[in-house]
């Protein structure tokens, strides 16, 4: 897992909901009035949170937690139609970029073949191939019962 800056929508969520609930929790909420005769007293009772309170700092704290998780996380996502292979292929992790590697310098390939070059198991190697299929590097054909791997170039 790698990490990233957190922009878009998850920055400003994250960054609202920081600050509301830094404010809950110094803001007290709790005031009491007392009038006698022609004098009016308030006083703020310390440390005492409604139901409302407690409420929304949890809304405020799990908002908070969303948003970092997801912005710092969150999946790459190429926005921008017509990127370069170069460039996407910078994006890559190390086994996606060794399996795309592979069947670049091998031309079309069987997804066992794949498997017994790099000796990942066959769920693994059929999350990096979904990921470069969606990154449109690479193409899936089906021949009988295997499926053969290219470069989506040839």
């Amino acid at each position: 897992m790698t990490l990233k800056r957190p922009g878009g929508i998850w920055l400003v969520l994250m960054l609202a909901s920081g600050a509301a609930l830094m404010i809950k929790l110094l803001s007290p909420s709790v005031v009491q009035v007392v009038v006698t005769d022609d004098v009016v007293h308030v006083y703020q009772i310390p440390n005492v949170y409604t139901a409302g309170d407690v409420l929304s700092i949890c809304l405020f704290s799990a908002a908070l937690g969303v948003s970092a998780y997801r912005g710092l996380t969150g999946e790459r996502v190429l926005l921008a139609k017509g990127v370069g292979k170069d460039i996407i292929v910078t994006l890559l992790k190390e086994d996606e970029l060794r399996i795309y590697k592979l069947i670049e310098g091998s031309g079309p390939i069987s997804q066992a073949e794949i498997a017994k070059v790099t000796g990942f198991s066959k769920s693994k190697l059929s999350g990096v191939l979904d990921v470069l299929e969606a990154y449109g590097l690479i193409t899936r054909r089906r021949r009988g019962r295997e499926n053969i791997i290219a470069c989506s170039g040839t």
